[in-house]
């Protein structure tokens, strides 16, 4: 539950952002704004593979503490992807514009992002859910006083990022105080196993990444600025389930690997059974809400972004069910150390979201991008719980 409120914090301001900045923005602001996002989220979700989850699912001592090569290997990232967003802005792209401004802003708020979200899993590592709710407090806090100066004084993009990564480090200093000191630096044990891990986590990102994060940043290259706009205004109404989603990602990889390790496959089942029926108790009835509402509710609150929200507001309902399924399916496959399935699962899903998108972009841009995610995470969802179950997990 204290995972349920430090992320829902995060999510409660992330919400308000994006609706407030939707509804201040014209189209191409707020379509540069989506497009900064997805390839934030990119960023981090490589972060993710290569460093947070080898992390959480690695053994660590039983003060509490962890391995300072972790921090090291952070620090490194997030120097590296600033580095590499500031030279391709400035050589290989040819002119002022769009894409330009979304790699130097990107830059500038990518690795304060980085920073809090490792700051984050190590309070949840170290079973400190209060902690890590305080810090998401003070995030919260920095965030709204930023973004009611924005939209005040300078509603313009760039101070709206600017912001936004204020708010990231001063929590991830808010994090680093409440958190317990790193061990001495020493000899990684396992260490070919964890790059093993570590290599097939981040290929497996990779197709994920494509049909997930950075589909925003694929429809802007092959579509207008305006598309990109209108899909991440629609997406906005699965925000919630997105946060629900990674408030229990938080705590279940560590709990499901707790449960096999004591439980062996029986315990393993009933921890990702659990995370699943959580899942849907709370996030079914909402979606339930967002479809009773779509040809409403999405004209009244964005009206700079046209009428046409309300078939990708229901197409992005379908894909938030997928995803409620299929994150617990993937815990599973992770614990079980099947990295190399996930990643072969997750590129057949890519073709299949891929072919659908080529399907129906013809006639709706936006709608077929929407399709080929709901196409996507179905596929995941069901093969990833059926090869749970060949496995020997039985729910």
């Amino acid at each position: 539950m204290a995972a349920i409120f430090e992320q829902g914090v995060f999510s409660v301001v992330a919400l308000s952002q994006s609706v407030l900045y939707a509804r201040s923005f014209d189209s191409t602001e707020f379509g540069l704004f989506a497009l900064i996002v997805s390839l934030v989220l990119v960023i981090l979700g490589i972060q993710r593979s290569i460093i947070i989850l080898p992390m959480m699912l690695s053994e660590h001592n039983h003060d509490g503490r962890e391995d300072i090569a972790w921090l090291l290997l952070n620090l490194i990232y997030c120097v590296s992807v600033s580095t590499l967003l500031v030279v391709v802005a400035l050589i290989f792209i040819a002119e002022e514009g769009v894409w330009r401004k979304a790699l130097i802003l990107s830059a500038i708020l990518s690795p304060c992002m980085l920073l809090n979200e490792f700051n984050r899993r190590r309070l949840f590592m170290q079973r400190r859910p209060l902690s890590a709710a305080a810090a998401s407090v003070v995030y919260a806090a920095t965030l709204l006083c930023g973004l009611a100066y924005t939209l005040a004084f300078r509603p313009e993009i760039e101070l709206a990022i600017a912001t936004w990564a204020g708010a990231a480090v001063v929590s991830a200093v808010a994090s680093t105080l409440l958190a317990n000191k790193y061990s001495s630096f020493h000899k990684i044990s396992n260490q070919r196993e964890r790059l093993l891990f570590a290599t097939w986590s981040f290929l497996s990102y990779l197709p994920y990444a494509a049909y997930n994060n950075a589909t925003a940043l694929i429809l802007g290259l092959v579509s207008t600025i305006q598309d990109v706009a209108t899909f991440a205004t629609a997406r906005i109404f699965i925000t919630p389930i997105i946060a629900l989603i990674q408030a229990v990602d938080s705590v279940d990889k560590p709990a499901s690997r707790r449960a096999m390790s004591q439980e062996g496959l029986p315990g393993l089942t009933k921890s990702i059974s659990s995370s699943r029926y959580f899942l849907l108790g709370l996030g079914l009835p909402y979606v339930l809400v967002v479809l009773g509402t779509s040809g409403v509710l999405p004209s009244l609150l964005f009206p700079k972004h046209g009428e046409d929200l309300m078939l990708p507001v229901i197409l992005w309902a379908s894909v938030g069910i997928s995803m409620m399924m299929a994150q617990p399916s993937e815990t599973g496959l992770l614990i079980l150390g099947e990295s190399k399935t996930v990643f072969l699962l997750r590129v057949l899903v890519l073709l299949l979201a891929a072919l659908t998108f080529n399907s129906f972009r013809d006639g709706n841009n936006v709608q077929a991008a929407i399709a080929g995610l709901t196409i996507g995470w179905a596929s995941s969802c069901a093969l990833a719980y059926a090869r749970l179950r060949y496995l020997g997990v039985k729910k």
